[in-house]
């Protein structure tokens, strides 16, 4: 019984199990410089209600030099945060963001 409760509680925090969120990632490389890209979705009613991208660069510089372009973004050492909900005219169904997203190289589960 552990081992489910265990088991149900991982998926619904790394998978999203429950069906609220869905997160795509893709690594891009150009020549020194490697960024790791997370996107986010949380989802309410299968609509995309608010956005979490999440960027790690191989340099800080070029974080710090990219969370400028990053409305609201929040800068730790090599990574960028920010968050955005999603304004009635930006909301878009789930099945929406995952083709968009994997029409731009992602990987969504």
């Amino acid at each position: 019984m552990k081992k489910v409760v265990l088991g149900l509680g991982i998926c619904l925090l790394f998978a999203g199990c429950g069906g609220n969120k869905v997160v795509c990632t893709a690594t891009e490389e150009s020549g020194d410089e490697k960024v790791t890209m997370e996107i986010a979705a949380t989802l309410k009613d299968d609509v995309v209600s608010k956005v979490t991208t999440t960027m790690e660069f191989s340099n800080e510089d070029t974080a710090k030099e990219y969370s400028k372009y990053m409305t609201g973004s929040k800068l730790s050492g090599k990574k960028v945060v920010s968050e955005e909900e999603a304004t009635e005219d930006e909301k878009i169904s789930k099945k929406e963001f995952i083709e968009t997203m994997e029409d731009s190289g992602f990987k969504c589960k």
